[in-house]
């Protein structure tokens, strides 16, 4: 379905400055579509005023195009020259805490992948409040953060960090002190608005610096660029109006109706009962809704014109794929281990050849990329995945912690050459400024909702198969269903419900791997090696 790509006129400093540029191509730049203060969309009575786009396709000499949504020229050297002079601090100052910032968010994402039985067994929960324990917090950071990608273009990045901030730490505090299942997920939802917030804003100011090359008065003038984006003088309501709230409503009630349908059918309620239909239907309409909205609305709120082009939508969907598939070995792969007589802080221990070889290769991939491009990362990355997850196919009853190292080993190798090679993808099929600003942020965005889906669907599959196995195994359909309600009290099993509860992963480990498989062969089949647009660095501004 395409998508619109060009964007409403606005008045600013950066813009005027760019058509009054004195150079011998200006007559031929206002003449392209969207460039001048004249241009127009459609014709006769109906023309519609259009903004410049924020990025031409090529360079014009020396002309800047500058991002509609970077500081303005007389701002940034204002800034960075009266921070000039042993300010230096500030700014690895400021990323630290950055880095700090984004390091709490993934301790949030995984710091009860291992705990969740304990906590179960200890609160009386069910399989599925357990598993929204940790969903809830994932999908409400998905949802959080389409919207904070559009908000500092009204209130600045500053206010908006300091804002995610404050409610990640109220979520956490409630959530330390809730003692029931609805006042956990509660809090755990809160939280998850925070981190939400402070993942996109800390991309979005490191996307500041990042396209400028590092050069020194962008690193100097960080601190100032939490201020950003300026938009444009005017009411602070009348900024605001300019965000898609109708469009991100739509989007965060259909995947709030799928993720609850997906996680609670055949498990609390039957697939074809009202309470599931429902909310799948409801979910089912309004995305397609979405995307027909999207056809009309110029500035939506996310920037999906960069799905028309063939190699950023199979990059998307690796993002997707990717949060999925290490979701669901960061939070089933435990269950598997404690099934083995491992306790929670060996099977976590146990999760090292993944988590370590994630972040080694992560780090390896994003610079040997760099020089040889990122295409080669994302096949071999794909093709271990597939194999990798593959192998988990082979776990039974009677495997041994050892024997899932090795493969652990080629499941991470794989996961962490994606990391940094997929948002690098993402980039390189950008052709506006838009697009270009909130690549990393949409990667973000799409790995956050796969690790939703991975967790809520993955745990479903894994229920579902669970209490069909117990029914088959001429279990009394009480004891069926009550295994299958309290499918985390895994202390005491005999050794035919440990059969059963291993089995019942099997199915997770098939889905993942066909989904690595099918990410494998968009990646292969569509994905183009260029190297990413570059936006203009800070010298070149002066």
């Amino acid at each position: 379905m395409p998508f619109p790509t060009h964007h409403h006129q606005h008045n600013h400093s950066t813009a005027s400055s760019i058509n009054n540029h004195p150079h011998p191509l200006r007559s031929h730049i206002s003449t392209q579509e969207g460039f001048g203060d004249g241009a127009r969309v459609g014709g006769g009575g109906g023309e519609v005023p259009v903004r410049p786009p924020l990025r031409p396709m090529v360079s014009f000499g020396e002309i800047s195009m500058v991002s509609y949504y970077s500081m303005d020229e007389p701002i940034l050297e204002k800034e960075s020259n009266g921070s000039r002079g042993g300010s230096d601090w500030r700014f690895y100052g400021c990323f630290a805490c950055l880095a700090l910032l984004n390091f709490v968010c993934d301790v949030s994402f995984t710091a009860l992948a291992t705990a969740l039985p304990t906590i179960s067994q200890d609160l009386s929960l069910t399989a599925v409040q357990t598993l929204w324990i940790t969903g809830s917090l994932l999908l409400s950071a998905a949802i959080a953060q389409p919207l904070f990608m559009r908000l500092p273009a009204a209130l600045g990045c500053k206010a908006i960090l300091l804002f995610g901030i404050a409610v990640y730490i109220t979520g956490s505090i409630l959530a330390a002190c809730a003692e029931d299942a609805t006042s956990i997920i509660a809090a755990r939802s809160i939280e998850g608005f925070g981190v939400g917030a402070i993942m996109v804003l800390t991309q979005l100011t490191l996307n500041q610096i990042g396209r400028a090359a590092c050069s020194a008065p962008a690193l100097i003038a960080l601190p100032f660029l939490l201020r950003l984006p300026y938009v444009e003088a005017g009411s602070i309501w009348r900024r605001l109006l300019k965000v898609d709230i109708l469009g991100w409503l739509l989007l965060s009630g259909s995947l709030v109706s799928i993720a609850f349908a997906v996680s609670l059918g055949g498990t609390a309620h039957a697939w074809n009962s009202f309470n599931i239909l429902v909310p799948l239907i409801a979910g089912m309409i309004c995305l397609p809704l979405w995307c027909i909205y999207n056809r009309y609305r110029i500035e939506a709120i996310l920037p999906v014109s960069i799905f028309n082009n063939a190699s950023a939508a199979a990059a998307c969907f690796g993002a997707f794929a990717h949060g999925a598939i290490l979701a669901a070995i960061i939070y089933l792969v435990p269950i598997f281990l404690q099934l083995q007589g491992l306790n929670e802080l060996v099977s976590g221990v146990s999760l090292a050849p993944w988590t370590f070889s994630i972040v080694a290769f992560g780090l390896l991939g994003g610079a040997v990329q760099s020089l040889s491009g990122y295409r080669w990362a994302i096949w071999t990355g794909w093709g271990f995945a597939t194999l990798g997850v593959g192998l988990m196919i082979l776990f039974k009853e009677s495997t041994s912690a050892t024997f899932c190292a090795p493969i652990g080993l080629i499941g991470g190798i794989a996961l962490g050459l994606l990391l940094p090679s997929q948002t690098t993808a993402i980039e390189s099929a950008a052709s506006t400024d838009d697009e270009t600003i909130h690549a990393a942020p949409l990667h973000i965005y799409l790995t956050t909702l796969g690790q939703c889906f991975g967790v809520l669907g993955g745990s479903s599959i894994f229920l579902n198969k669970l209490k069909n196995d117990m029914l088959g195994n001429s279990y009394p359909s009480s004891n069926a269903l009550n295994y299958t309600k309290h499918a985390f009290f895994m202390t005491g099993l005999r050794s035919n419900l440990i059969a059963s509860y291993t089995s019942s992963l099997r199915p997770v480990w098939i889905t993942a791997c066909a989904i690595a498989g099918l990410a494998f062969f968009l990646s292969f089949w569509f994905l183009e090696d260029h190297t990413p647009s570059r936006r203009p660095s800070l010298p070149e501004l002066e």
